[in-house]
């Protein structure tokens, strides 16, 4: 068994299959894990140290495969004909997201 993350094709066919209410969960736990990247790359960026800096460079793909995967979910919700509602994103710039 892999413990490596799906690829991004193989997660928009799986999330065809969850029910909205799985799909505005996901949603939420995304927000949340790109919420806890950022204030962890926040810190991490205060320290002069190379472990760190690699840290946070790990930190910022992870980031945009997220906000990928939010994208994706976005794409499900609308075909699905539900709403998709903006806020702001956890590091201050405009995103989109289910916020419930």
């Amino acid at each position: 068994m892999s413990t490596a993350p799906i690829s991004l094709q193989a997660f928009g066919e799986a999330i065809t299959s969850l029910t909205s209410g799985n799909l505005f969960a996901k949603a939420a736990e995304i927000d949340n894990s790109l919420l806890h990247l950022v204030q962890s790359n926040e810190i991490l960026a205060q320290e002069d140290d190379d472990e760190c800096r690699l840290a946070v460079k790990e930190n910022e793909e992870l980031i945009k495969t997220l906000k990928k995967r939010l994208n994706l979910l976005q794409s499900e919700v609308e075909k699905r004909g539900l709403k998709w509602t903006e806020k702001e994103s956890v590091n201050g710039e405009g995103d989109e997201g289910i916020h419930l």
